[in-house]
């Protein structure tokens, strides 16, 4: 049954490597503005995403037939702590390199996130640019109405005179 537990803990850790790569390749698409590319990153992502929570109902469902939990809240230290001892070091060296990929994956998206708002900041000013909106410069009355072109207008100089 353990042995079960590992192997799903190792596919897991697997995907979270390919998770990773995907991350890094979506950096490298983000600075490049490769939306080409960046769309088929996130096509992979979805599916590696599909895999790894299929792979985690499977170890849940493991673990709790393993610690007889029907909760399915035993935590990676209590499996570890029911586990034989021939098996715990073991699991804690797959616990150190699952939390290792899942601070890394945080860590590259954390990074993407930035890129992304940063690309979408530079978008909304290059936008405005070319785009500005009609300003006045000068005060007027919002309540002075309007001359259309061809009234006579006010001026110093009167020529009836």
């Amino acid at each position: 049954m353990i042995d079960a537990i590992v192997t799903k803990i190792e596919e897991m850790i697997d995907i979270h490597g390919t998770l990773n790569e995907l991350a890094r390749k979506k950096t490298q698409a983000i600075i490049q503005g490769d939306m080409k590319t960046l769309d088929h990153i996130v096509n992979q992502e979805e599916a590696a995403t599909q895999k790894l929570a299929q792979l985690e109902d499977e170890r849940v469902r493991l673990v709790q037939d393993f610690t007889k939990d029907t909760g399915g809240g035993t935590t990676f230290t209590e499996l570890i702590e029911q586990a034989p001892e021939s098996e715990r070091e073991k699991l804690q060296h797959l616990q150190a390199r699952l939390a290792e990929n899942v601070f890394d994956l945080k860590h590259q998206n954390d990074l993407n996130q930035d890129l992304l708002k940063q690309s979408l900041e530079w978008v909304r000013v290059n936008v405005n640019l070319f785009n500005p909106k009609p300003q006045n410069p000068n005060y007027t009355n919002p309540k002075a109405q309007q001359k259309l072109p061809g009234e006579p207008r006010a001026t110093r100089f009167d020529s009836r005179a």
